[in-house]
């Protein structure tokens, strides 16, 4: 038996490692519907050692934690990055993490005998990170623990409650998508693309999605692209951008009534409420 642990993070990244002696590849169909694997299976690499505490498993809408330990040493990298610093610069912010046993036979020489199948212990998302020189411990929240979010789906509020580009705030991003290529001086942090957009806010808190090179397919936030042709990520790339790597670039909004009608044409799906006066003007 083995235990497994995978990493979705949101970005696109699925990391997933062994917590056995040797790396393996377990195809689709050996786990179970609910599994982050089920779709597809995966390969589990070597890399830190992991350490975990008792799972338990209750009935009913208690939520449980299970505190995951990473010893992690200067040459466990994700990427080109070191886990300390990948957790420092939110990397694995909002990740999914599952905690699950693989079951085999008893191996006829050296590494694993056939597979059996494989069991989902815990599934649950980062939480509170403790960082240390050679130890990381992470709080995984099970995923109820969504259930405790006491919010209402609308707010009467002046800025747009609605996620740009949903199906209640209908305006697709893909229309105003740009193409662009990195050019020398760009890092996994900032892509210099000589692109000046207008208005120069257009792409601030919009997405950037690999095309080729070794970060095709994931994609990051936009801080800022509106400073001489660098577009400034809120969090880094795992792996290093060449020049000639291209990625595509799609706008940000800032969930502002001027914003909505005068970029973007879209004032008729406004989800906010400008009109509402603020509290301080209540008698």
């Amino acid at each position: 038996m083995a235990d497994l642990y995978t990493f979705a993070l949101t970005h696109g990244e699925v990391l997933r490692y062994s917590g056995y002696s040797v790396p393996f590849t377990v195809p689709a169909g050996y786990f179970p519907p609910q599994s982050l694997n089920a779709a597809a299976g995966g390969t589990f690499i070597l890399g830190p050692r992991f350490g975990r505490t008792l799972v338990t498993t209750k009935i009913g809408v208690q939520t449980d934690t299970v505190p995951i330990e990473i010893f992690a040493g200067a040459n466990d990298l994700i990427g080109n990055l070191t886990w300390q610093n990948a957790f420092r610069l939110g990397v694995f912010d909002g990740a999914k993490i599952e905690v699950s046993r693989l079951v085999c036979l008893p191996p006829a020489g050296v590494g694993i005998g056939a597979l059996v199948g494989a069991i989902v212990w815990f599934q649950g998302y980062v939480g509170e990170v403790q960082i240390g020189r050679s130890m990381i411990t992470v709080t995984a929240n099970s995923m109820l623990g969504y259930l405790n979010v006491q919010y209402p789906r609308r707010l009467w509020q002046h800025d747009c409650t609605h996620v740009f580009g949903d199906t209640m705030c209908q305006f697709d991003r893909n229309s105003m998508a740009v193409l662009v290529v990195a050019q020398i001086n760009s890092t996994q942090s900032q892509i210099s693309t000589g692109f000046n957009p207008t208005p120069a806010t257009l792409y601030d808190q919009g997405t950037m999605i690999g095309n080729s090179g070794q970060n095709t397919g994931f994609k990051r936030g936009i801080a800022s692209a509106n400073t001489g042709g660098i577009a400034f990520l809120t969090v880094p790339f795992l792996y290093p951008v060449a020049v000639g790597d291209t990625f595509t670039m799609l706008p940000g909004c800032d969930h502002s009534i001027a914003t909505c009608q005068n970029t973007f044409n879209n004032l008729a799906h406004h989800g906010g409420f400008p009109y509402i006066p603020p509290p301080e003007y209540a008698v």
